[in-house]
């Protein structure tokens, strides 16, 4: 039998900033708030936040 086992997760958080963007189900911190250019970006995969750098 092989057993396949699950890979660490590294979770790098964001600086003291008090307005960012995060994942939903993890709470990971993804983007500051001052480094989003659009809210009606429209990706290949659809609607999508358009950001300066995550």
């Amino acid at each position: 039998m092989v057993r396949i086992s699950k890979p660490k997760t590294f979770q790098a958080y964001l600086d003291d900033c008090h307005r960012r963007y995060s994942c939903a189900h993890c709470r990971a911190h993804l983007a500051n708030h001052d480094d989003l250019i659009s809210k009606s970006f429209q990706g290949s995969q659809g609607r999508a936040y358009l950001f300066n750098s995550v």
